[in-house]
């Protein structure tokens, strides 16, 4: 079977010759090993696609996540200011203070913007390329944190008390946001699969009744019209989940990440048969800081907890730091596909 063979057949609940693996993200770390920037490669989609490609043959993980690490560029193509960095993603200014912000904001502009058609164009050349063996996607933000771009994080935590009616209002507008960056990818069949990724639903930030009163509903409401296009589902939830594991999910998702702070044994409970389970390998403590050796255990100590009965994926807890070494990753995706299924 090939990557992107096992990683459907895992989404459909099918056993599969070896567990699926792949790294999350990991668009910034990719661009770091060749010595680049997201901000050139926005510019040059061929580029983009060649590294990407590259990189896929190299590490062998089962899903590559071309752009990634550039999320912000969607709030950008709004008219919010990127600042790239020397390392890391771009960050964006603000736009949205209130609904008169807001209703000044122009969702067309984001099928006109140069640097969002040259992600996609370079999403659409690695699917070209290499969609045959793997699964190729793109990511973006989820609405609530996607909101919290637009709007900057402590004016919506802030808005989470005092201005409700303006957080559920962004919401479906970034909901929006997010529809119409994926649609023309998924018509065209580019991509089957679609990334979002939340990390401000999470006990350290909001609430379990904020998350299902103002993060939960956008979030459905994306994945039901997303798979209503025939697009499966990965989302990514970072930091504390216990309490909202019921509410996660009820998302419609067809593979849940999780962070390393989340218990992946409680997480299979509330998980199986719903959804694959993946996770959740810490990106800084073990692939970043940690040895092969420590990689390998991890890897193999995750595999214990979850793969039990299938519906589970090796994946790091979140996005590759830069600094990861080479090596750790090969390490990683090695480990986890020389483990057989019986």
């Amino acid at each position: 079977m090939t990557a992107r063979e096992i990683v459907y057949s895992a989404i459909d609940m099918k056993k599969t010759e070896r567990l699926p693996a792949t790294i999350f993200g990991g668009g910034i770390w990719t661009y770091y090993q060749y010595g680049e920037g997201p901000e050139d490669l926005v510019k040059n989609p061929d580029r983009m696609s060649e590294v990407s490609v590259e990189m896929a043959d190299r590490i062998k993980s089962d899903i590559v996540y071309v752009g990634s690490g550039i999320n912000n560029c969607l709030p950008g193509a709004l008219g919010g200011k990127l600042t790239y960095k020397k390392e890391g993603a771009p960050d964006v200014d603000p736009k949205v203070r209130s609904m008169d912000d807001l209703e000044k904001l122009d969702l067309n502009r984001i099928n006109s913007d140069p640097v969002i058609n040259n992600i996609r164009e370079a999403t659409e050349i690695v699917s070209k390329l290499i969609g045959n063996k793997y699964v190729v996607t793109t990511t973006t933000w989820g609405p609530f944190i996607l909101a919290g771009q637009l709007c900057g994080v402590q004016d919506l935590m802030k808005a989470t008390f005092k201005n409700k009616e303006l957080v559920k209002a962004v919401c479906e507008f970034t909901s929006m946001m997010i529809l119409n960056f994926y649609e023309p990818l998924i018509e065209k069949g580019s991509v089957r699969l679609v990334s979002i990724a939340d990390s401000l639903s999470s006990a350290s930030l909001i609430s379990r009744k904020q998350f299902e009163e103002l993060g939960l509903p956008p979030l459905k409401m994306v994945i039901s019209k997303l798979k209503a296009k025939g697009a499966k589902v990965l989302l990514h939830m970072c930091g504390k989940m216990q309490d909202r594991l019921d509410l996660v999910s009820t998302s419609g998702c067809d593979i849940i990440s999780l962070d390393s702070m989340v218990d992946l044994k409680e997480a299979k409970d509330h998980f199986k048969g719903k959804c694959v389970l993946a996770g959740n390998v810490s990106p800084t403590e073990i692939l970043m800081s940690g040895n092969v050796d420590m990689v390998r255990e991890a890897v193999l100590n995750c595999i214990d907890q979850a793969a039990e009965g299938g519906g589970y994926m090796v994946m790091p807890a979140c996005d590759l730091p830069t600094r990861v070494p080479f090596e750790n990753v090969k390490a990683f995706i090695k480990t986890a596909h020389e483990n057989r299924i019986s």
